[in-house]
């Protein structure tokens, strides 16, 4: 009996030790984690009651948004490649409980109204936090899932695409339709699932083989492709037809449940390996009890008829190359491209330093094309609330828009996460090619909102969010591909250094004066005709906050972000010549 409670004790202490350190556990809890910090995203959702609340002009709005995205990525890269994993993210969850608090203080009045550069600077705060914890989530997985990247920072940056839906059940079911409230629940709901799950974040041995990777890998797909469309069909549902507190109350628990199908996948795989371990435990502690443990016979063997050791040795070696190039090194990757010792410059594909990577040619094409391209979406995103009161939709209708870019933002991440690495891997297809195509797709659905056809507004914002999130596992995995892993939390965020000052500039000076200079246009001719009509309404007009309303608002900003686009596009497709070599030697050494 002491035997079998002793198996049973050993049993549960290697469980435990496994669930902590088994790498698709912490994938699976990187997915929640990433899933709950995208509450920057959703900006659209409380910006008008910002607006109102605190009597900001729109060009003040933008200037706040800008802060939110004004990202230092460069801190966290640097903390995580000499702190490690925890580190970052215990940052992350500090600068967004006291960010996201002293928002919802202010625009609930629970405070005295706060400078507006302390606004910006609350913003400042909230908007990083995503960068921390982004930024440590995605390293560690890329490095623990290294011959799966593509697909594995897709379906990462698929989930923070996602989050603003997510949130917005969870919001709904929780404090029903007071926008103010959704910043609340930015307070304490990412906060708490980091504190959560940080212990599964940490840079784990990878197996010896990695065949299996991918069938997981579409396991997960399949789960987050169906919490998207599950999501899709709620967003309907609530825009077509009225849903009580009730309705989504449920709709919330189904929502948890589709989220949370990873890990039920992961955990039965693990008690099901764990099982089979404690049955081989137990049959070689009988072994010892009858003189002869599966070791000494083994040994027994191995003595009577002894491997020279040169063989063995060889043999060895012979393995563990093979094993590596197989799963630690990703497959599309030849190690010995080149000396890297005989020139001033690591071949592509090689570890590069940081001052090595900034003297690439690459590295700013990279950085030139995905500023375009982010600041351009990243503008369409952070005004989806205003475009859309300007061109006379609901709140409701605005919302739901809101909530559909975001699903389309997760699909533009996870399905070009996963496009790209398969033709690459299949066909050699370089990654900047799949760059290129989703900034034409950028430019394609500004000018759809530009020119405001029946339907646009949807059609324009689910191609913006499509396209803005599909950026993300692209840019990385390019960075990480020709760059290496070495560095790889630091120079991702080189890449994205400039994206908040383009933000600002075609947020606040270029998108915030044409709207504010057409408000006041617009204004002036209410006050024309009510001073002729209606002087008592004439001052009121006059002292009214300044909204635009129509097409005109907004079209020569989509004009101007949908040319960047297309030098983007140009920039990328440069790129691509440039490194069509290299992924094509790639390929030829699958």
């Amino acid at each position: 009996m002491g035997m079998g409670i002793a198996v049973c004790m050993a049993g549960f202490r290697t469980a435990a030790n496994s669930i902590v350190k088994d790498r698709w556990m912490m994938l699976v809890a990187a997915f929640l984690i990433m899933s709950s910090n995208g509450a920057f995203y959703s900006f659209g959702v409380y910006s008008q009651v910002m607006k109102t609340s605190l009597n900001y002009n729109q060009q003040t709005v933008n200037t706040i948004a800008f802060f939110k995205d004004a990202v230092v990525g460069v801190v966290p890269g640097l903390m995580y490649d000499y702190l490690g994993a925890w580190s970052v993210i215990l940052a992350g969850s500090g600068l967004n409980v006291f960010g996201f608090l002293m928002i919802w203080l202010a625009i609930t009045n629970r405070i005295p109204r706060p400078q507006i550069w302390q606004m910006c600077f609350y913003h400042f705060l909230s908007g990083n936090s995503g960068a921390f914890v982004n930024t440590a989530v995605v390293v560690t997985s890329v490095k623990n899932f290294s011959g799966s990247r593509g697909i594995v920072i897709g379906l990462l940056k698929g989930f923070v695409g996602l989050s603003g839906a997510l949130l917005m059940q969870i919001y709904q079911a929780i404090y029903g339709n007071n926008p103010s409230s959704f910043i609340l629940l930015a307070v304490w709901l990412p906060s708490t699932v980091n504190a959560l799950l940080i212990v599964f974040i940490r840079p784990l041995r990878q197996p010896r083989t990695c065949e299996k990777d991918s069938e997981k890998l579409y396991l997960f797909l399949a789960a987050s492709v169906s919490l998207a469309a599950y999501l899709m069909v709620v967003n309907l549902v609530q825009n077509f037809r009225k849903v009580s507190h009730l309705d989504n109350e449920i709709l919330a628990v189904f929502m948890i449940v589709i989220l949370l199908l990873p890990l039920i996948v992961v955990l039965r795989s693990n008690l099901s390996s764990q099982s089979r371990e404690m049955e081989k435990n137990k049959d070689e502690l009988l072994g010892e009890d009858l003189g002869l443990s599966v070791q000494e016979a083994s040994h027994s063997v191995s003595s009577r008829f002894p491997i020279p050791s040169e063989i063995r040795s060889e043999h060895q070696t012979s393995n563990n190359s093979h094993e590596a190039s197989r799963c630690l090194i990703p497959r599309y990757f030849k190690p010995d491209d080149t000396l890297t010792g005989l020139s001033s410059q690591p071949s592509r594909g090689d570890d590069y330093t940081i001052s090595q990577a900034l003297l690439s040619l690459d590295l700013w094409l990279i950085f030139l094309a995905s500023t375009c391209g982010l600041c351009s979406g990243m503008m369409v995103i952070d005004n989806l609330g205003q475009i859309g009161s300007s061109l006379g939709y609901s709140q409701l209708q605005v919302a739901t828009s809101i909530s559909l870019s975001s699903i389309w933002n997760f699909i533009g991440r996870v399905g070009f996460g996963f496009a790209s690495e398969l033709f690459l891997q299949r066909k050699g297809v370089p990654r900047p090619l799949f760059f290129a195509v989703i900034l034409a797709i950028l430019c394609l659905g500004q000018l759809a909102l530009a020119f405001n056809l029946s339907g646009a507004f949807y059609v324009g914002s689910i191609l913006v969010g499509m396209s803005f999130g599909a950026q993300w596992p692209v840019t990385s995995a390019m960075v990480s591909e020709i760059f290496g892993l070495k560095f790889f939390g630091t120079l991702f965020n080189v890449t994205t250094l400039a994206t908040p000052l383009g933000t600002y500039i075609l947020s606040v000076r270029v998108a915030g004066y044409l709207y504010d200079r057409e408000a006041k246009k617009q204004q002036s001719l209410h006050a024309l005709f009510y001073e002729k009509t209606s002087p008592s309404l004439s001052q009121y007009t006059e002292k009214a906050a300044l909204l635009c309303h129509g097409v005109q608002c907004y079209r020569l900003t989509f004009f101007i972000t949908a040319a960047l686009s297309l030098f983007a596009c140009f920039l990328s497709l440069i790129l691509t010549a440039r490194t069509r070599e290299f992924y094509k030697k790639q390929i030829s050494h699958l």
